[in-house]
């Protein structure tokens, strides 16, 4: 019988936390909020759905004041239940339950010009974010370049 090294709960976890946010350090999604609730430590938490799937969401505290200005600048008082939008997110595993969700760093209603986000590949410089907004490069699109340092194209 070979000899056969077992890890325990927590070791596996911590290997799976390490892979993840490792492999997601920066990812951008389109999705529905839903369950938006703040919390008594003053954190945001929701789902953030589509028709197939959702994933625990927070927005923590010290963020929020950049979002909601950015959100009134674009004429939106605060995050709602049923409201589409896009975010940039890093994946976060919480080792104890074993279970991830995603932490919110940038927020905006896809209602802002109602634009369809299609990223795309280039070749000469794979370190960009490029993003063809469908609405090309209003105001909107502008304040999602800023936001996220990405490059417009039309």
């Amino acid at each position: 019988m070979e000899d056969k090294r077992y890890l325990t709960i927590s070791e596996f976890t911590r290997l799976i936390k390490t892979a993840l946010e490792a492999a997601f350090p920066v990812v951008y999604l389109k999705g529905e909020i839903s369950n938006f609730r703040p919390s008594s430590t003053d954190h945001w938490y929701f789902v953030l759905k589509n028709e197939a799937a959702s994933i625990k969401a927070i927005i923590f505290k010290n963020n929020q004041i950049t979002i909601l200005n950015l959100l009134k600048v674009n004429g939106f008082d605060t995050l709602k239940d049923g409201q589409e939008v896009v975010v940039e997110v890093r994946i976060s595993v919480y080792e104890k339950s074993g279970e991830y969700s995603i932490i919110i760093s940038s927020i905006l209603p896809v209602s802002i010009g109602e634009c369809d986000f299609i990223e795309k590949e280039i070749n000469f410089d794979k370190s960009l974010k490029i993003i063809d907004i469908g609405c090309g490069t209003g105001r909107h699109a502008i304040e999602l370049a800023k936001l996220w340092k990405i490059y417009l194209i039309d």
